[in-house]
């Protein structure tokens, strides 16, 4: 994970248009608190003792006062390396969940960069009750550091475990640092984050990083197949209050539903965001000394609009912060995607590229007009978070007046969101060849009807803007992805050039439209 402030004011800044109708609707909290009541839900006895109802009130009492910055920890957890950081083990047998049930628990020790205390509560038949922090919960192996370490410290965030396939339990869902959160399903590595808010992410102002202060986990039955967690969001500019719904599986979905307060007006609230890394990939132009030939968390944004239109844009690390906006109204859903699935793409025997999750977000109810915006930020290691993709709301109402936010995320494998119509699975680029001003780009498309249809039946729409010449375009039969090639040559002025293709019938269209904007060498 990595925090990239101070940007810099040089990026490259685009905007697609989709319009289409819409209004705002004013946020009145007496119906919303209605709401909230209606949806917060039950799943024990223990329950009824707090409920998400309550978390919103705890939420905007906070956001009338002034933000109060966590205590810091000692500097001898601060500066300890990962590695340090990483023999802290949390002891099974002090888990509140004993095992034996389908969900258990572990939880984090502050140190490294983890450094904001948090809270924990626990919630059973018995009521709601803190768990207390304490040294003797944690191995602190042979870092000395558990005979230095205070009784209040607080923890750093929280691991859950689950059966996803038979005969052992398995970590699917961790809590750490800031908002940050992330998850799997069956047969998947941990990849991209997701986090319960973003604040001027590549703005002027500098980004800024709320954190969930506090938890409530609420205990599930013995052999509950579904756990919730409540949480409590502070920063610098809001507060809030959400809600998550898990249900591990072959795909582990989440229900999301949050209610957040301004403290004070911000350049650039981002909804649903989520943190990835694209350090190289089979479109990139500067490569990099890796043993994987390919080397990304995604390879690309996927959204669809409210009027089943698919849009993919093929991540990239370029030489200068992009930012690139998709205006829309009330969206059905977006991700960032890991569509390559194949081994030999990435040949790593121990990252497992091909099984990170992809991770779409499913929009509940309507979102208004807004912009899903994509972030890609240069990197030369794989140890950067470099790419963010989040939803922003053209409109937000006054501080201190409640924001709505309801959503579903899936953590995917092989069984991903994809379009009907054919989709794109490579993209590819590389010089023109005796044309040393070129640049071709290879788009393979596979799906819908592409399987039996024959190149001379189809033709492509492909439009480049004016930095850019396009010189020739082909479509061809590509039998390795049951699919076809589009084929493009274009010269290049040397600025960015935004160019985008889909593949057509006559009226009726074959695939999704590819967007990607070229950045020259």
């Amino acid at each position: 994970m990595d925090t990239y402030r101070n940007l810099g004011q040089h990026m490259m800044q685009c905007s697609v248009r989709f319009p289409a109708k819409a209004r705002f609707i004013t946020l009145v909290f007496s119906v919303l608190l209605s709401l909230i009541a209606g949806i917060s839900g039950r799943s024990s006895a223990g329950d009824n003792a707090l409920s998400f109802a309550d978390v919103v009130k705890k939420a905007e009492k906070m956001s009338h006062q002034p933000f109060q910055k966590p205590e810091s920890i000692p500097d001898y957890l601060r500066k300890m390396s990962y590695d340090q950081w990483q023999k802290i083990r949390f002891l099974d047998n002090k888990s509140p969940w004993p095992g034996g049930e389908n969900f258990s628990l572990q939880f984090v020790h502050l140190g490294y960069l983890y450094e904001q205390p948090v809270k924990i509560n626990i919630i059973d038949a018995q009521g709601v009750h803190r768990f207390q922090f304490s040294p003797k919960l944690f191995n602190y192996g042979n870092t000395q550091i558990g005979q230095k370490v205070p009784e209040n410290l607080g923890f750093a965030g929280f691991n859950v475990y689950f059966p996803l396939k038979p005969g052992g339990s398995e970590e699917f869902l961790s809590f750490l640092g800031a908002s940050y959160f992330r998850a799997l399903g069956r047969q998947q590595w941990f990849g991209l984050s997701a986090r319960g808010i973003a604040i001027d992410t590549a703005s002027s102002n500098g980004e800024q990083f709320p954190y969930f202060k506090e938890f409530w986990l609420i205990r599930p039955e013995a052999r509950a197949d579904s756990m919730k967690i409540y949480a409590l969001l502070d920063g610098e500019s809001v507060t809030g209050a959400y809600r998550f719904v898990v249900y591990p599986g072959e795909q582990t979905e989440m229900d999301v539903k949050a209610v957040v307060f301004l403290r004070k007006a911000v350049q650039k609230l981002g909804i649903a965001p989520f943190s990835s890394m694209f350090l190289q990939g089979s479109n990139s132009l500067r490569q990099y000394t890796t043993l994987a030939p390919q080397v990304h968390n995604s390879d690309g944004l996927s959204i669809k609009t409210q009027d089943d239109r698919w849009i993919y844009r093929p991540l990239q690390n370029p030489g200068r912060l992009g930012v690139y906006s998709f205006e829309l109204n009330n969206p059905v859903g977006f991700g960032l995607m890991q569509r390559d699935r194949r081994f030999c793409s990435y040949q790593s025997l121990s990252l497992h590229y091909q099984d990170r999750p992809s991770a779409w977000v499913t929009a509940t109810g309507k979102w208004g007009k807004g912009k899903i915006q994509l972030i890609e930020i240069p990197t030369s290691t794989r140890n950067n978070d470099n790419i963010v993709a989040f939803w922003i709301p053209d409109r937000l109402p006054a501080p201190n007046n409640p924001i709505p936010i309801s959503y579903k995320i899936s953590w995917q494998g092989e069984r991903m969101t994809l379009p009907k119509v054919g989709y794109v699975v490579n993209t590819r680029t590389g010089e023109g060849g005796a044309n040393k001003n070129a640049q071709v780009f290879n788009i393979d498309f596979a799906g819908g009807k592409l399987k039996t249809i024959s190149p001379n039946e189809v033709s492509a729409v492909v439009t480049v803007d004016n930095q850019a010449k396009l010189l020739e375009q082909h479509i061809v039969k590509n039998e390795f992805v049951e699919g076809l090639r589009l084929e493009l040559q274009i010269e290049p002025a040397g600025k960015p050039v935004q160019l985008r293709a889909y593949l057509k019938k006559g009226n009726e269209v074959l695939t999704e439209t590819w967007d990607y904007v070229f950045y020259s060498p």
